[in-house]
Formats: C-alpha cells, sequence, structure tokens
C-alpha cells in the first residue's frame, strides 16, 4: 500500500521544504507507515534544517534496523562533516562508499574526510575513483589533476607510483621520478595522469621530444590541459609566419605606456571596470589600457570605449575545436596580437591578465 504521507514527504524535500518534508515523515511514522524509509526522510529533513544532532541520531536508528543502508551512512557521513567530526565523517563515508559504491556524493565525502585528516594518499585515491563515475566533469578532473600533480607521501598503486615520482622529481632525481610515472602507466594504462607528470619531468630536462610523446599520451586519454600543450621543434617550425587576425579600432590616447589585456565579452563584463578603476587610481592617467576582445558584443565595444581604451578585436572560427583549445586561444589571444600592438604603438606595452587589480605604480614593472 501506498504511504501518501512518504510520497508527500519526498516530494516537499525535492522542493526544499525540509520543514513540510519533517511534519510528513513524522505523520507517516504515527500512522504506522513505512518505517525505515519515512525515518530516513525524518533524518534528512533534520539535516538539511541544520539539527545535526536529531538527524545523526535518527540515521543511527535507520542504521540499527537496515545496516547495510547507504544511504543512512551517507547522511551520517554528512552530518558528521557538518559538525566538522572528520574521523566519524570519514568513517561513515567508507560505510556508504561499501554500500553504494556509484555514488558520486559518498566518495567525494570520502576524500574530503581523508584530505581533512592528512591522508593526502587516501584523499587522492577516493578522488580518483569519484572521477571514474564521472570522467567527463572537469571539475572533478581538475581537482584529481591537482592532486596528483601535489602528492608525495608513500602508497602503493597508482596513485601511490605519481607521489613516489613526486617525491623523486622534487630532491632532484630525475631518473627516480620518471620510474615512478613508469611504473604508474605500466598499472593504469588507461590514465592519463601519470603521462602528465612524465611530461612535465621531461620538458623541465629539456626532453621536449620526449615530452610532447607524454603530453600526446595524455590528451589521447583526457580532454585536459595537455591538448593545449605543444612543444616538438617540427610543430612550430611547420606552423609558418602567424599574424593574428585582428581588427584595431584604435590605439589608447596617451603618450606613455599601455597595458594590455586580452579576453572575450564575458571576461570583460566581469573585470574589465574595476582592473580599469585601479589603472586610473594608481597611474592617475599616465598608463594607458589598451583592450583586445575576442567575439565582442556590443556592451563590451560600449564600455571599451567609455574607458577610453584603445580596442583591437578579432572573430576566429572555433567550431569542432575542443574545449580546452578554445580556453588556451583566450589565454593566448593578447600574445598572439601583440606583434601588431607593439607596431602599432610604438612604445612599451606592459601585458596582463583582465582579472587583475593594481595596488601600487606600474613603473617597476
Amino acid at each position: 500500500m501506498v504511504d501518501p504521507y512518504l510520497l508527500s514527504a519526498k516530494r516537499f524535500l525535492d522542493l526544499g521544504d525540509a520543514r513540510g518534508a519533517e511534519e510528513l515523515a513524522r505523520q507517516s511514522l504515527a500512522a504506522g507507515g513505512e518505517g525505515a524509509g519515512a525515518l530516513h526522510l525524518l533524518a534528512e529533513s533534520l539535516r538539511r534544517q541544520g539539527r545535526l544532532e536529531e538527524a545523526g541520531q535518527a540515521f543511527k536508528d535507520v542504521l540499527k534496523a537496515q545496516p547495510e543502508n547507504g544511504g543512512a551512512w551517507l547522511g551520517l557521513g554528512l552530518v558528521a562533516e557538518a559538525g566538522q567530526d572528520t574521523q566519524r565523517a570519514g568513517e561513515a563515508f567508507a560505510k556508504a562508499v561499501q554500500f553504494l559504491p556509484d555514488s558520486l556524493e559518498a566518495r567525494l565525502g570520502l576524500a574530503s574526510a581523508h584530505q581533512a585528516q592528512g591522508r593526502g594518499i587516501k584523499a587522492a585515491e577516493a578522488w580518483l575513483e569519484a572521477w571514474l563515475l564521472k570522467p567527463k566533469d572537469f571539475r572533478l578532473h581538475n581537482i584529481l589533476w591537482q592532486a596528483l600533480n601535489e602528492i608525495v607521501e608513500p602508497g602503493e598503486g597508482y596513485v601511490g607510483a605519481i607521489a613516489r615520482g613526486n617525491a623523486a622529481r622534487a630532491q632532484g632525481m630525475s631518473d627516480e621520478a620518471l620510474a615512478g610515472y613508469r611504473s604508474a602507466q605500466a598499472l593504469r594504462p588507461d590514465l592519463p595522469f601519470a603521462h602528465s607528470r612524465a611530461g612535465c619531468l621531461l620538458a623541465a630536462a629539456g626532453d621536449l621530444q620526449g615530452a610532447e610523446a607524454e603530453f600526446l599520451k595524455a590528451r589521447e586519454l583526457a580532454d585536459w590541459v595537455e591538448t593545449g600543450i605543444r612543444l616538438s621543434p617540427e610543430f612550430f617550425q611547420g606552423l609558418g609566419e602567424h599574424r593574428s587576425g585582428l581588427e584595431i579600432l584604435n590605439l589608447a590616447p596617451v603618450s606613455g605606456p599601455v597595458v594590455v589585456v586580452g579576453c572575450d565579452a564575458g571576461y570583460f563584463a566581469r573585470y574589465a571596470a574595476t582592473l580599469h578603476q585601479s589603472l586610473v587610481r594608481c597611474e592617475d592617467g599616465k598608463t594607458g589600457l589598451h583592450v583586445h576582445l575576442v567575439h565582442p558584443d556590443a556592451a563590451s565595444l560600449e564600455a571599451a570605449r567609455a574607458m577610453g581604451a584603445g580596442i583591437s578585436l578579432e572573430t576566429p572560427e572555433f567550431g569542432g575545436c575542443s574545449r580546452n583549445f578554445v580556453n588556451t586561444y583566450f589565454a593566448s589571444a593578447r600574445f598572439l596580437a601583440l606583434p601588431r600592438l607593439l607596431e602599432a604603438y610604438d612604445r612599451p606595452l606592459l601585458v596582463m591578465d583582465v582579472d587583475a587589480v593594481v595596488l601600487k605604480p606600474l613603473a617597476p614593472l
């Protein structure tokens, strides 16, 4: 028989009304409805209200009847995490992962608990398992990629091998570092991270061909930062002369140095006004601003003119390009435009990020 209180409680919780869900869950329990289900909903509604002690007890009551209830273990972990009890949170999240192996939230909770307790290897392993559940999630990829770039503590398996490589590299032991990365590659040839670490090591040592080969393997396995890296001399020799397809609308009306930034319309709207204000405040009109806009809209062009900035623009074709290629182009556009701008201004140009803020006079730079 369908429990109407329970159905309504679920809907209330989905709509964000934790208080309403609590009342309905209590009515379900009072009417002798689905005990464990109603108790679980009650516990979750209490947690979402921040009533952690009551929620924790309710989740424990669920587990007394259903000790393998992964959702209750997850809820208990979230309660402990909110109460900053990382030890209990880690224990509960580990149980949640045991009974809900496909729960991304449980694995992320476990990773956070390990990280909070200084267990970097365990945290990276949990992040890796989370990423394997959702490999197209760029946020997860970035967290894992950064963790594997920094981890140095002893460990086993794929993560431990990368950590050994990182530790050896930090001590200047390049051969041992490369051996660690090669060991990780052998353990998990389907993962890109050890190839990326090996590429960074070889590039720093000046082996550009070897580094390019590693980055090639990494980008074959994942669409990440390595898709924008090219180190092979043959690649650059084959490029020929590149002149950015920019159109210079006007130059900044100053006789002194000029700050150059490059961005799209979105970044311009978010950051350019703050940068301009800080530049005016610290430079008192002595230094101009030039904005190189990629795919500008009417609002960004109007705002740049109102600032009295020099303006150049371009509208490259990005069809069929990966997200990382596009991001790399946006980061590089101001440098690609720089030869033309140096020629046009015939004076010093200081290239900066548009999300920078000027805090002191720029003369020393």
